[in-house]
């Protein structure tokens, strides 16, 4: 998840620097490519296509919800309110960890806890379509405004168990 790491820290910096380009941000430009990637990538990983890798498809799919948060959700806080560039550096941060810490570490794994791994993905709150789903939920409810980055560590920690096991 590259492109979503580095969406985040752009994004990041961009909040933190007094620039107009935010402003191009918050248009409906913004709103509609997100709505793009995450339908598209709704739909590939419910047919479970082979054309676009599932490691790609969790990227999109993040990148595409970081886009319409960013766009839809400020006219509903304060102006310069600190989750917008607080929760970007978190996302950027933690998919970095889970990344490194989490597929990496495979190496000293013991064969029982690979077994069990294994097992994971066979529970329905598991399931990619579910998490993706609570992603899109949760971004349509900004006063709810925890489950949106709850809904995006389930999808980074589901994203991180599915290259550990190196499948879907």
């Amino acid at each position: 998840m590259f492109i979503f790491i580095l969406v985040n820290l752009l994004l990041g910096l961009l909040l933190k620097s007094d620039t107009s380009d935010i402003f191009l941000l918050l248009s409906n430009y913004f709103q509609y490519t997100g709505s793009v990637l995450l339908l598209i990538t709704f739909i590939a990983t419910g047919i479970k296509t082979k054309q676009i890798s599932f490691t790609f498809r969790y990227d999109l799919f993040a990148v595409g919800s970081i886009l319409i948060w960013f766009s839809y959700w400020p006219p509903f806080f304060r102006e310069g309110s600190p989750m917008f560039y607080i929760l970007p550096l978190y996302f950027a941060f933690l998919t970095a960890f889970f990344t490194l810490v989490g597929i990496n570490s495979k190496n000293g794994a013991q064969q029982d806890e690979i077994n069990q791994l294994y097992r994971l993905p066979n529970f329905v709150i598991s399931s990619p379509l579910i998490i993706m789903t609570c992603v899109i939920i949760s971004l349509t409810l900004p006063q709810h405004f925890m489950l949106f980055p709850i809904a995006i560590t389930l999808l980074v920690a589901r994203y991180s168990l599915a290259c550990y096991l190196d499948n879907e």
